[in-house]
């Protein structure tokens, strides 16, 4: 949802990141495909200038909301 969210946010074509998801599918085809998918957006948001690898290595992670 994240990356459907940027790549319509920035009017980017969905292969920009399909592209990227595929590379790191192909890069390590045993790893579990969500953090594939977060491979692939990491490393478009510091290709397309948004944030930088320390901002994101920096980051804490939040918990999900209780339902």
């Amino acid at each position: 949802a994240i990356a459907v969210a940027l790549v319509d946010k920035l009017d980017l074509p969905w292969d920009t990141f399909r592209r990227r998801l595929m590379d790191e599918i192909a890069t390590d085809p045993q790893r579990p495909y969500y953090e594939s998918s977060s491979a692939a957006l990491e490393s478009m948001v510091v290709d397309l200038d948004l944030t930088t690898p320390a901002a994101l290595d920096a980051a804490e992670p939040t918990e999900r909301a209780p339902r």
